[in-house]
């Protein structure tokens, strides 16, 4: 698997459409619930299907890329991104729901937008800008898809089924020719975006002064620390089960050597206090138990690991600034500040959070930077210490996805250019045509008369 189970456990608690059980129309007063489409690279939809379950069960997406596959060559490689993109992967290796034709020519990302929600392992992989072939698509042409048809919503809601069909067919069809005649703008723009970027990121890489090969290896030694991200956050959990449960045998004590004042209020507080130690210890023994053999034994040997035990720390902390942000914001200062002057003896120094601006984080934002040395390492990574090298990885993936997209936009240049060229070439063989038709049918008319 090329995520833990634990990660995709936590992708899959973020969005609805990973719960099929979640019911976003009711099947008693509508016959269709939804509607799933797939869009190609020019975000114009191919196939539509209706769904008539509750949830978004995953087979309506199955069905759309088997269709897909059936209509091109054997030789075909496909780029997927999906909202849950990691959990229809996993869904079909591990209950073979595709055949492996399909799936060896199939590479699975996640929406830009969405990749936000899942795991920073889940993005390491599934991210379209961190992995290679996906250029700079963002994959939300489905969610502008929607945008244009929400104003049909009213109308099909209380209209017959080949009604509604007809409609949304006619729309669809409508916006597709649109979006041909506009293929040739859309290319210029694509092309456009995609030089001033590469330019702005090439120069901001240039002014950094640090060498590709550098940046690389800075990169991949990043990628590979997630495992041991996903292990500090299980030990995360067993120190605050350990620490609930010493706040437990406190209150026992306490009731033992008769310090209780005031029995109700004691009551209350160990009701609360077991709550919270039950709640954390079957948060700690389910993400315990999704973990394989090995990453067992790399979870047992983490424990002796003097830094990491300070990371902990410092990350149960963090963890309580993320879920602050989440709530409210007149309580995020303090906890910011106390982050912000977090060091503990031999430990990384915390990258700083700045207070403005905390509710527009970026998915590269220093908050979610949550790694270390491994396992006997005294040294500093480069990758989380060094603010440039930090910058330098996010430039030299900018530069690897423009690169992608300039190949695919020369691609798509080409044949549009061989596509208008055959049509030409059709329009001037119609008009000769027309022409000798022309001039055989007055022949014709003037010999009969």
């Amino acid at each position: 698997m090329k995520v833990p189970v634990s990660a995709l456990d936590g992708c899959g608690e973020s969005f609805h459409a990973a719960d099929e059980r979640q019911k976003k129309a009711s099947t008693s007063f509508f016959a269709d619930t939804g509607l799933m489409a797939l869009l190609c690279h020019h975000d114009h939809v191919l196939w539509l299907v209706n769904m008539t379950s509750a949830g978004e069960k995953q087979h309506y997406a199955l069905v759309l890329l088997k269709y897909l596959f059936d209509h091109l060559p054997t030789t075909t490689t496909v780029g997927l991104l999906y909202d849950i993109g990691c959990q229809l992967e996993h869904s079909c290796h591990k209950w073979k729901l595709l055949d492996e034709g399909i799936l060896s020519r199939l590479k699975f990302g996640i929406s830009v937008f969405h990749a936000y929600g899942h795991q920073w392992p889940c993005q390491i992989v599934y991210h379209p800008h961190k992995c290679v072939g996906f250029g700079l698509s963002d994959g939300e042409g489905c969610e502008q898809l929607w945008s244009s048809l929400k104003m049909l919503i009213p109308i099909l809601q209380v209209s017959g089924y080949h009604q509604r069909l007809f409609v949304l067919d006619n729309q669809i069809c409508h916006f597709d020719k649109k979006a041909v005649a506009a293929l040739g703008q859309w290319l210029n723009k694509k092309w456009t975006l995609c030089k001033s970027k590469k330019m702005l990121a090439l120069e901001s890489l240039h002014a950094i002064h640090i060498d590709m090969q550098t940046l690389q290896e800075e990169w991949a030694a990043q990628a590979k620390s997630n495992g041991a991200k996903l292990l500090a956050h299980i030990l995360s959990l067993e120190k605050s089960v350990q620490d609930y449960q010493r706040c437990v045998d406190q209150l026992e004590m306490d009731l033992v050597n008769d310090h209780v004042n005031d029995i109700m209020d004691f009551e209350l507080q160990c009701t609360a206090a077991k709550g919270l130690l039950s709640k954390a210890t079957q948060a700690f023994h389910q993400k315990k138990s999704a973990l394989g053999v090995s990453a067992q034994t790399d979870l047992y040997l983490l424990r002796s690991n003097k830094w990491l035990q300070t990371q902990t720390n410092a990350q149960a902390l963090k963890s309580h600034v993320e879920s602050s942000i989440k709530r409210r914001e007149p309580a995020i200062s303090h906890p910011i500040t106390t982050y912000n002057t977090l060091s503990p003896s031999g430990a990384i120094p915390p990258l700083p959070i700045p207070t403005k601006g905390i509710f527009q984080l970026d998915v590269d934002s220093d908050i979610w930077q949550d790694g270390g040395p491994g396992e006997g390492s005294s040294e500093i990574p480069h990758w989380l210490a060094d603010a440039d090298v930090h910058k330098g990885i996010r430039l030299m993936l900018e530069v690897d996805c423009c690169n992608e997209e300039e190949r695919t936009l020369s691609r798509e240049q080409s044949a549009l250019q061989e596509w208008f060229a055959a049509e030409w070439q059709s329009l001037q063989g119609a008009l000769e045509n027309a022409g000798q038709c022309k001039c055989q049918f007055h022949g014709t008319i003037s010999h009969n008369m």
